[in-house]
Order: structure tokens, then sequence, then C-alpha cells
């Protein structure tokens, strides 16, 4: 029996993903284009955002919204259901504090590397095309998106592994394709942003014939 389940469509629109009973974490991220729905069938979850940590009980519902950093702990025993449904149209909100010429060059480097998530750019390349310092562009960067740069570059490049794994691409391909250094970098950081191996994942997706 399989601890999780991702079952979703070609156009990657639409996706539900059941875990079931081990215990799981999934570190700071967001869902760039797609609103989160999910509801505790069994057990506690923890979902923490930049502002407070829920706790969450056996029936008790959640949604993130597209661009939201958060992080979600599910414990030992624990059963959750959630949606993930694509909005073409979503884009982070501005606040007024996010309308700079600074604002503004994060947000061309963030859909950058949303693009591009191979791109080997580095903290000092990003602030250089910025047009600012390494430590002020790295602390703007963290205000407007919610993550550091590499953290960022990071889960997009997982987030291209999972369509390579998904069309069947092999591991050592789909690990340089994805930007990382080889297959061992690739297996540790998936690992541990999904808690099972890049193989495990793809054993663990199915299409919905929508």
């Amino acid at each position: 029996m399989r601890s999780v389940e991702y079952h979703y469509t070609p156009s990657e629109n639409i996706e539900l993903i059941l875990t079931k009973g081990q215990p799981r974490s999934y570190p700071w991220h967001m869902h760039l284009r797609h609103w989160t729905v999910g509801q505790v069938r069994s057990g506690e979850a923890f979902l923490t955002t930049r502002t407070a940590t829920r706790v969450l009980y056996a029936g008790q519902r959640f949604i993130v919204r597209p661009y939201e950093p958060h992080r979600l702990d599910i414990a030992a025993g624990s059963s959750l259901l959630v949606l993930c449904l694509k909005d073409t149209g979503a884009r982070k909100s501005e606040s007024g504090k996010e309308r700079s010429l600074l604002a503004a060059s994060v947000r061309a480097l963030r859909e950058r590397i949303e693009r591009n998530p191979d791109e080997p750019l580095h903290i000092e390349q990003m602030a250089a095309y910025a047009g600012y310092s390494k430590w002020h562009f790295l602390r703007a960067f963290q205000k407007v998106v919610g993550m550091t740069p590499h953290a960022f570059q990071t889960f997009c490049r997982i987030r291209l592994l999972r369509r390579l794994l998904r069309a069947d691409t092999a591991s050592s391909l789909a690990a340089v394709s994805a930007g990382f250094s080889d297959q061992s970098h690739m297996h540790k950081v998936f690992r541990l942003h999904h808690a099972i191996t890049p193989g495990e994942f793809k054993r663990a997706s199915f299409k919905l014939a929508l």
C-alpha cells in the first residue's frame, strides 16, 4: 500500500494528492499558478505560512493561494486529501510596499527562474541583473517572493523534474535537464522535498482520465 498517491491531468491543470499513514514534511514551497485545497481525513497536520501556524484535525480544510509560501507537516497515522487546481490568470498580487524598481526587478527574476529553472543563475548574477548589491537583493527577494532565490530556484527545478519523470525521461537525463549537478544531488533534494525518491514518485503518479 502506497503512503502517497498523485493523480494528475496531462496538462497539469489538476492534481489530486492522497497521503496515508506515514509522517510527511513538505518544506517551504509554493504553488505558482495553483489554488490548493486540502482536507485532513484522519489524524492531524500543521500548515505554516509567513504569518501563522495552523493545527488541522480530521474534517478540517485549508486553502493556499497561488504564490503563497507555506510548509506542511503531516503527523504519523494521518491521512490528507489535497486538490491543486490551476488558475491560468494567477499572478502574485502587489502590495503598496512592493511597488518599487527593486521589487519589479525581483519579480522579473522570479518569472525568469520560473520559465527556465535549469538556467545556472547564481546569486551574484541575479543581483547584478537587478542592479543591486548581493545582500540588498537577497533581502528584497525574500521579502517579495517569500523565500530565498536559491530555495525558489530549487523549488522550480523540482517542478520541472516532476514533469520529466512523469514523461518517462531517464533519471540521469532528467537530473541534468532540470539543472541538478548529478543524479545523487537530484535524489537528495527530491527526497528532502517529497519524502520519497524520484523513482517512488514516478510509480505513485497516475494520469487522471478527464
